[in-house]
């Protein structure tokens, strides 16, 4: 919600445990089975995300890294012509 609306988005969801309502005598054991579902589902969701923040983490080291190492080669060869151009204009 902001200051002028609120806005929901249905979304089907699979639980993890069925909530089985022909065996409860009120809506509280209902109650129940869903929030545990939600809990569970959470911890799952929270679990999924640090794993993708490790993996691009990782990615993104290693594409930097290569990176560094592509820049360094570029300098390296332009140190190289320079130094390799400079020696032949001393030449008498």
């Amino acid at each position: 919600c902001d200051e002028i609306e609120c806005s929901s988005l249905l979304v089907p969801v699979d639980f993890v445990q069925e909530c089985d309502i022909s065996n409860m005598d009120d809506f509280s054991g209902l109650e129940e089975c869903v929030l545990g579902n939600v809990i569970s589902l959470s911890g799952h969701g929270e679990e999924l995300i640090k794993a993708r923040e490790v993996e691009h983490t990782f990615e993104d080291k290693v594409g930097a890294v290569r990176a560094l190492e592509v820049l360094q080669s570029v300098d390296d060869f332009c140190e190289k012509s320079s130094s390799s151009s400079n020696s032949s204009n001393n030449m008498p």
